[in-house]
């Protein structure tokens, strides 16, 4: 399963994903302002035969989802 992340505009209603696509959204933190977000994902590849899992946190200015980088990956 995939879960995502999405921020909705309340002025406009908007709808805008903000966290990758084909990764399992596990665990999301903002800032007290909102400026920063921090969330960790789980890339999903349904052919692994290995079953091994990888985790990568990420952190983005909700508002500017480009922004988003990477800070570890295991």
């Amino acid at each position: 399963e995939v879960f995502r992340a999405f921020r909705q505009d309340v002025a406009t209603r908007a709808v805008t994903p903000i966290t990758p696509d084909n990764e399992r959204l596990s665990d999301y933190h903002a800032s007290r302002d909102g400026s920063l977000a921090v969330y960790v994902t789980q890339p999903v590849d349904r052919n692994n035969p290995t079953r091994s899992a990888r985790t990568i946190v990420h952190v983005m200015d909700p508002l500017r989802p480009a922004s988003e980088r990477v800070l570890a990956h295991r």
